[in-house]
């Protein structure tokens, strides 16, 4: 059974740059087989108080356990030499820390995260599906 899975990704500190993040997580699918990019976007978000353009993906995976997810994100994080990607699926909202991370003291917080949302269900998800939403 197919789910989604939402990620943020911010740039500031990311060896990718916009071309690069997306190109990547287009490729990815082809590479795992497990994640494949329906949707994207960049936007402005923040983390730990400043400003970065910030990577958002909505995204089709199969596995039914939501732990398996959180590893791979790890994992990813590691490769970009990112400090941290938060993730959101079912039965899971968290921050996938960088394996080599020393500082995992963030906690996942809704009010930082960007959806890319069919139904508004706020007028701030109203605002948020103005935004220019991409299919890869």
């Amino acid at each position: 059974m197919k789910k989604q899975l939402t990620i943020n990704v911010g740039l500031n500190n990311n060896n990718f740059d916009q071309k690069t993040i997306l190109a990547y997580f287009e490729r990815l699918y082809t590479w795992s087989g497990a994640y494949k990019l329906l949707k994207y976007t960049f936007e402005v978000g923040e983390w730990q108080g400043q400003k970065e353009i910030t990577f958002v993906g909505l995204f089709e995976y199969s596995y039914s356990n939501a732990s398996k997810v959180l590893t791979d994100f790890e994992k990813i994080a590691s490769v970009m030499n990112q400090q941290a990607i938060a993730i959101k699926c079912e039965g899971l909202q968290a921050i996938a820390y960088n394996i080599s991370a020393k500082n995992k003291t963030q906690v996942f917080n809704e009010n930082y995260f960007y959806n890319i949302v069919k139904q508004p269900k706020t007028k701030n998800d109203e605002q948020r599906n103005k935004r220019n939403v991409k299919q890869p």
